[in-house]
């Protein structure tokens, strides 16, 4: 599904999204949703520097996102960006880390993900052995 931001005039295809706004309800939004409350994108060597930087900087212009979460592919980690307000009710984005034996707490939509279940089914690549010499 695509993500329409109005405000860049861009499309992008996140990996997954989740939105119960009813103007992503109408037959409009049929081709393209605008407002989700949480974007997930899975991280690979290519694209990692991308969805972290100007991805993120163009998805900080949808005003209904709250969770931005960021899924390493070859290690058991996830990053999640939480919307919150400032004292005088600007927007800022919070980093909260999950590493090997944490949660990822998704309350845009009422989820808690322990890694085992983030990660059910991965096969991590396990590095080749060095030989010695």
């Amino acid at each position: 599904m695509k993500l329409h931001v109005d405000a860049v005039d861009a499309v992008f295809y996140p990996d997954v999204m989740a939105t119960c706004d009813a103007r992503d309800k109408t037959p409009e939004a049929d081709l393209a949703k605008q407002h989700p409350v949480l974007i997930v994108e899975v991280l690979s060597e290519s694209t990692s520097a991308y969805d972290r930087g100007l991805k993120f900087e163009h998805y900080r212009n949808i005003d209904t996102l709250k969770e931005y979460l960021l899924v390493e592919q070859d290690r058991r980690h996830a990053d999640l960006f939480l919307r919150e307000e400032d004292a005088a009710g600007k927007p800022r984005w919070v980093l909260y880390a999950s590493g090997v034996a944490d949660d990822v707490e998704l309350d845009s939509v009422g989820v808690r993900l322990s890694m085992d279940t983030l990660f059910e089914d991965v096969v991590f690549e396990t590095p080749a052995p060095t030989s010695a010499a």
